[in-house]
């Protein structure tokens, strides 16, 4: 059955079997309207900037047919610097989600908040990975000079992701 309007409606289903014996019996019906999902608490990441390798993105959303009901799916928008991955995503626990980075740069996300009828609202945020100096190796790591005499040495730093900082 479709229902072409909001209300309440009424059936009455008559069974008969082969002897001509009928059985009659009524199905109420009560049609509602589901609303969308509303933000509550737009999509935020903390920390922000991030100089380490990860953030937790989190957003705040109410829905007529229960919060528990929803799920959270994050997503990059535009083309993102490198590859991210979610503790979790695309379920209810995901309202709440760590994101690790692989490349610093400028990331924007997208968060599609649905309810189990396929009404959704959606949140962006954007978030920073600064590249920041974590190691710095120093070449030769010993070395013996004479008295007047000189030692050239080397140092080659790298990021919280392990990549080699030029320029500094």
């Amino acid at each position: 059955v479709s229902f072409g309007a909001l209300g309440a409606y009424s059936f009455q289903v008559i069974i008969e079997d082969e002897w001509g014996l009928t059985a009659t019996s009524t199905v109420a019906a009560l049609t509602v309207t589901n609303s969308s999902p509303i933000v509550t608490t737009p999509a935020a990441a903390a920390p922000s900037p991030v100089t380490g390798l990860s953030t937790v993105l989190s957003v705040g959303a109410a829905d007529d047919g229960g919060v528990d009901k929803l799920a959270y799916t994050w997503t990059t928008n535009g083309t993102p610097p490198g590859a991210v991955s979610y503790t979790r995503n695309g379920n209810n626990a995901a309202k709440s989600t760590t994101a690790s980075f692989g490349t610093p740069g400028a990331y924007s996300f997208r968060v599609v908040i649905a309810d189990e009828w396929g009404q959704t609202a959606t949140s962006t945020v954007a978030v920073s990975v600064n590249q920041t100096l974590t190691t710095i190796t120093v070449s030769p790591a010993t070395a013996t000079a004479f008295t007047n005499g000189t030692q050239l040495f080397s140092a080659t730093e790298r990021d919280q992701f392990g990549a080699i900082m030029s320029g500094t």
